[in-house]
């Protein structure tokens, strides 16, 4: 079974899923209904460009140890 509380990295990862959801898929969403429903309501959007970052270096990161399992490159500790 996979910890995904064990260490740092997982935890970037979820948060920057939670903050990308909140930006690309809530955000829009709650623009949508307060088209309909309060026209003067502005909804803040997050700035998710160093999150990106960080998001795609980590995914980066987890396709190398990949590559290293496949390969069966092993660890020197």
């Amino acid at each position: 079974m996979i910890d995904f509380f064990s260490a740092w990295r997982p935890l970037i990862g979820w948060v920057g899923i939670v903050a990308l959801t909140f930006n690309f898929v809530i955000v829009p969403m709650i623009k949508v209904w307060a088209a309909f429903y309060h026209p003067t309501v502005v909804v803040p959007m997050l700035d998710v460009s160093p999150l990106i970052g960080l998001v795609t270096t980590l995914l980066g990161m987890g396709s190398l140890r990949t590559i290293e399992k496949i390969t069966e490159v092993h660890d020197k500790h």
